[in-house]
């Protein structure tokens, strides 16, 4: 869930005491030894330092267009920093088990005339048919639900038509102002709240310069049969026919808030969701997989206690305390 989700970033990061230590107040020293990340950083750059070597041959013997396709790859490549893109869902996936990677045409990209992107995306962002059992089972499913941040501008140049009746959320486009002039957007109120101290200062909310809201897309496997031909001859099946779907790739329904902004067929010819999961470790009842971070916790932690007490005792010993009567 989210909250073992949070203690696997909080011990990535700096949290590597046992509770019953961090409650402890008393004067004994806590030592932290991140071999945690050392470890994982260690794993990703073995996974990343190799960059694969794209060569296309035609087969025609058209060299001029396998030599356009070849270069227009590996711009792709560079252009999208995939290098880099790669080794964050990697680090992601190993926090976390796994790593939804995204993988949609964007109109909006290039500057309007569409693009495709490479996106690894937060967990809770993705949520797919409960009945996959395997993360490369994903594509047997029956929908997957994709929840990502845009701007209300970016509304209204993607949907045209119904795209204005799109409104801002509310814990997206304001943030907080207090009276000492401090600002504070939502992403570092949500991070810093846990630590804020109390004050007598009022605070007031403001509009956001750039106002944002959730866009929502639902990729389904509609099996609705056209009304007008349900079914289509074809003498290779045993009965002769085959069902005429609606939909025969997958359904895409794409909503903000209230607003319905799209729904029909989806833009994807090969009929496959535009999302692939990126699991770590090796797990047969779900596809969460495995989180690195949760394996190596409790060799962490009994590192850093061994080290501490070793710490404590040569202070002891270089500077034993008096007792007097």
């Amino acid at each position: 869930g989210i909250s073992a989700r949070l203690d696997s970033v909080s011990s990535f990061m700096t949290s590597q005491w046992p509770k019953k230590y961090v409650q402890d107040k008393s004067h004994r020293a806590r030592v932290s030894l991140n071999v945690i990340r050392s470890i994982l950083e260690r794993q990703v750059g073995m996974l990343t330092e190799s960059r694969p070597n794209i060569h296309i041959k035609s087969i025609s013997g058209n060299k001029a267009a396998a030599h356009i396709l070849e270069e227009a790859i590996s711009g792709f490549w560079e252009e999208h920093s995939i290098q880099q893109v790669l080794t964050d869902g990697i680090v992601t996936a190993q926090r976390n088990g796994f790593a939804p990677c995204y993988v949609p045409y964007d109109s909006s990209l290039d500057f309007g005339r569409g693009d495709m992107s490479l996106d690894f995306l937060p967990p809770e962002d993705v949520l797919f048919d409960p009945t996959i059992r395997r993360a490369a089972e994903l594509q047997r499913g029956d929908y997957v639900i994709i929840k990502r941040v845009r701007t209300i501008p970016n509304f209204w140049d993607t949907y045209p038509v119904r795209g204005h009746l799109v409104e801002p959320e509310s814990n997206l486009s304001t943030y907080e102002q207090g009276g000492g002039g401090q600002v504070q957007s939502p992403v570092t109120q949500r991070l810093f709240s846990v630590w804020a101290k109390p004050s007598n200062r009022q605070t007031t909310s403001q509009p956001a310069a750039i106002p944002r809201a959730y866009e929502h897309r639902l990729y389904y496997r509609d099996r609705t049969l056209d009304a007008k031909n349900p079914w289509i001859p074809d003498p290779s099946l045993p009965d002769g026919v085959r069902p005429n779907y609606l939909y025969p790739r997958l359904r895409l329904i794409v909503w903000a808030g209230s607003v319905v902004l799209y729904d029909g067929p989806s833009i994807y010819w090969d009929g496959r969701f535009p999302v692939e999961l990126l699991d770590w470790g090796i797990e047969t009842d779900h596809p969460y997989g495995e989180s690195q971070v949760e394996l190596l916790r409790s060799l962490q932690e009994a590192l850093n206690v061994l080290v501490s007490g070793t710490v404590d005792n040569v202070r002891l010993a270089n500077d034993p305390p008096w007792i007097t009567e």
